[in-house]
């Protein structure tokens, strides 16, 4: 019972300490000289999803090997975003209106203003894209 306590009160330790170095604080001129050096740092949160999206990189779905997706897709302009690629198969449409959604609310439009709901089916991948954006951030 001890050691469970001792490893425990380690544990805690350990990620207080992990955490320490993530806390700052500082008076609003502090915080605007760290904007300088660091532009990124008071992005919207549209913004940081997207760059995660974007930053593995993006192809047209008629630059793939794809035949059965040049097939389904005709001469439909549509990209397939590297993110997404491993885990989801067929929603490359559904995707691509996300990533735009994003996109928009990054550049401060309208859809940063609104909220991003996803509707459909049980079962049609709602869930695991909220959590593959998670994991991203």
């Amino acid at each position: 019972m001890a050691s469970e306590r001792d490893t425990f009160a380690r544990l805690i330790q350990e990620d207080r300490a992990a955490h320490e170095g993530e806390s700052w604080k500082g008076s609003f001129l502090d915080y605007l000289e760290k904007v300088r050096e660091d532009p990124s740092l008071p992005k919207l949160a549209h913004a940081r999803v997207y760059d995660v999206i974007m930053r593995r990189g993006s192809e047209d779905i008629h630059d793939t090997d794809d035949s059965g997706a040049k097939r389904l897709f005709k001469d439909e302009p549509l990209k397939v975003y590297n993110f997404f690629r491993d885990e989801f198969f067929g929603i490359e449409k559904t995707i691509s209106q996300i990533v735009r959604y994003f996109h928009s609310a990054a550049l401060k439009g309208e859809e940063s203003r609104q909220v991003l709901y996803l509707m459909g089916p049980v079962g049609s991948g709602k869930s695991s894209l909220v959590e593959k954006l998670q994991r991203g951030l």
